[in-house]
């Protein structure tokens, strides 16, 4: 009987270690994980004649990346709006110059076209990346 009570105080406290254990490799695991995930960048883009890859641009800065398009009215300009909805929906600023004030955000998701502002645009696909900083939107665009 003495015994029986010593291995039932003993499991507890090696049951308990063994879970404790598991945790913190989890949580070791998982760390190292997102770290190696953070520094992941979309493949290189195949670039053609009316396809873009438009990037995000640094924290807290302006988008220096656009695609520029001829139409029948000038040039128009798209840049990197955000990616919401969990990667599911790319904004696209389009615009008259680089630094318009009166630009038209348009939010498309993957093989949706839109033409706005004499120009057609399509969103090839979304790159949404675990850091958000490499994020990025593979777009066709046209005079339209």
């Amino acid at each position: 009987m003495i015994a029986e009570r010593r291995r039932r105080r003993l499991r507890w406290p090696v049951l308990a270690g063994g879970i404790a254990a598991v945790i913190v490799i989890a949580v070791i695991v998982a760390i190292a994980v997102a770290r190696t995930r953070s520094g992941e960048r979309p493949p290189a883009f195949q670039a053609s004649a009316d396809a873009f890859r438009l990037t995000a641009p640094p924290a807290n800065l302006p988008s220096l990346d656009y695609a520029s398009v001829p139409t029948s009215h000038g040039w128009r300009y798209l840049l990197y709006g955000d990616i919401t909805d969990g990667g599911r929906t790319a904004k696209i600023w389009v615009s008259d110059h680089k630094r318009d004030p009166r630009a038209k955000l348009v939010s498309l998701t993957v093989g949706q076209t839109t033409v706005i502002d004499d120009v057609r645009v399509r969103v090839l696909h979304i790159w949404a990346m675990p850091d958000p900083s490499h994020n990025a939107i593979d777009v066709s665009a046209t005079a339209g």
